[in-house]
């Protein structure tokens, strides 16, 4: 057991405990991101589940062939994770090396993401309505991959198919991600949990994990620890943190925790060997996991600043519109401050490929979520609103300052602060506060003086 969790002693710690049959009902596994507390988690699941002896990750158990594919009735997860660079490295993985084993990986990153939306978490929560079809669209487009997946000749034609549907996987996965997971923690998910604790197992335990707990806000938190309080039988609940220090006192008190480390240069090197069949990572590499996942999924600082030119010029492009169409203002009587934006920010997308200034919203969303992989990473987003400050201020502040320079400069700045506080505050959706950003920028934009 747990022969899958590479150089964390914490994770032969938790066997140890299971094999002594000393763990209580709920424990915190806390430590660095990347560090493998997820997938302890998951692994821990199946382990309860095991009706073998010492429950190998190869079993062949009914139990361990549905947690394998994260399929079994027991495990209930919720909380949010960086999804998309996992499922894009996923994907690199299996295309290098098409194996039982990478497939199992690309299956397994975006059914992490699927865990999210069990119909258990689904009442109450308002998001899941809105993703219904991107939801419904990827369960049935990941059975056909599983089932395509190893075929061992295709046609050229066949091949591009295959391609084909991956990426919608992909392009799905991001909307789900987009809209369909709060940043926090919904207090209802906690209580449905709580009630779904309480009934029977369908085989030896039922396993709650609830990943990054740190983002529960005071309702779920309180919710969280009355079920601590008075553990249900048969199940285990099992908490992961980057920041234990944030959660509370109380609930700290009543979990036992299992300390993860961050691995060295060398065993993130292995690693990426082992899990994601990267061939060329020597030993004594100094690239990192979150590296190699920024770089599979193509979130770089470059792709943030492109991203964010992209938005900047299709604001721009669209405020030239509403001035032609609603003010008859012809090229020449555009202000030159408003010609700037589209001059400074539309050569930064066009250089990184990103496209010539789009005023369809829909399709520029689209693009910028999956430039950005969706803001997986939560800092993304708000690196995003802070480029796009400076791609502002960076076409501005080249020329001669004037009245309108300083009504767009801090008319933006507002509108990306608006935008950053209905997310990060009010758990706001990311594609509405970009919708409400776009429209903002492109209205202030328009104005003539």
């Amino acid at each position: 057991m747990f022969e899958n969790i590479i150089a964390q002693d914490a994770a032969a710690q938790i066997a140890f405990d299971i094999e002594r049959r000393e763990i209580p009902p709920s424990i915190l596994l806390q430590g660095p991101p990347l560090s493998g507390k997820g997938a302890t988690a998951l692994e821990a699941a199946r382990v309860f589940s095991c009706i073998t002896e010492d429950a190998p990750w190869g079993c062949g158990c009914e139990h361990c062939a549905h947690h394998r594919l994260l399929s079994h009735p027991d495990l209930l997860v919720t909380g949010r994770r960086p999804f998309l660079p996992e499922i894009h490295a996923a994907k690199e993985a299996f295309f290098r090396e098409a194996l039982p084993a990478t497939k199992m990986l690309f299956v397994r990153a975006v059914k992490k993401l699927l865990l999210r939306f069990s119909a258990v978490l689904a009442e109450g929560d308002t998001r899941l309505s809105k993703i219904n079809g991107p939801l419904e669209a990827i369960n049935g487009d990941l059975e056909e991959w599983a089932a395509r997946a190893l075929e061992t000749e295709k046609s050229e034609k066949e091949a591009e198919s295959f391609l084909k549907l991956t990426d919608a996987i992909i392009k799905n996965a991001v909307k789900l991600d987009a809209d369909g997971i709060a940043d926090t923690i919904p207090v209802s998910h906690i209580r449905a949990a709580s009630y779904w604790l309480h009934t029977a197992p369908a085989g030896n335990k039922k396993v709650l994990v609830i990943e990054n707990a740190e983002m529960m806000l005071d309702a779920a938190r309180n919710s969280l620890l009355k079920t601590l309080e008075e553990p249900p039988k048969d199940a285990v609940i099992i908490l992961t943190s980057a920041h234990p220090k944030i959660l509370l006192a109380t609930i700290l008190s009543r979990v036992r925790p299992y300390s993860f480390v961050q691995r060295n240069a060398e065993h993130e090197a292995d690693v990426l060997r082992r899990v994601f069949r990267e061939k060329t990572v020597p030993a004594s590499t100094s690239s990192s996991l979150s590296d190699y996942f920024e770089r599979c999924s193509g979130v770089s600082k470059t792709s943030i600043e492109a991203s964010a030119a992209l938005w900047v010029a299709s604001a721009a492009a669209a405020a030239v519109l509403t001035l032609k169409k609603t003010h008859g203002v012809s090229p020449r009587e555009l202000p030159p401050e408003l010609v700037a934006l589209g001059k400074h920010a539309a050569p930064i997308a066009e250089k990184a490929e990103y496209g010539r200034p789009n005023t369809n919203l829909k399709t520029l969303l689209e693009t910028i979520m999956e430039k950005t992989a969706a803001f997986a990473e939560r800092e993304t987003f708000t690196r995003f609103l802070e480029e796009t400050l400076s791609v502002i201020r960076g076409a501005l502040f080249t020329q001669e300052i004037t009245p309108l320079t300083i009504h767009y400069t801090e008319t933006g700045r507002a509108h990306v602060r608006a935008a950053h506080i209905a997310v990060e505050t009010y758990n706001q959706g990311k594609t509405l506060a970009l919708e409400r950003l776009f429209l903002s920028l492109a209205d202030s934009f328009s104005r003539l003086g």
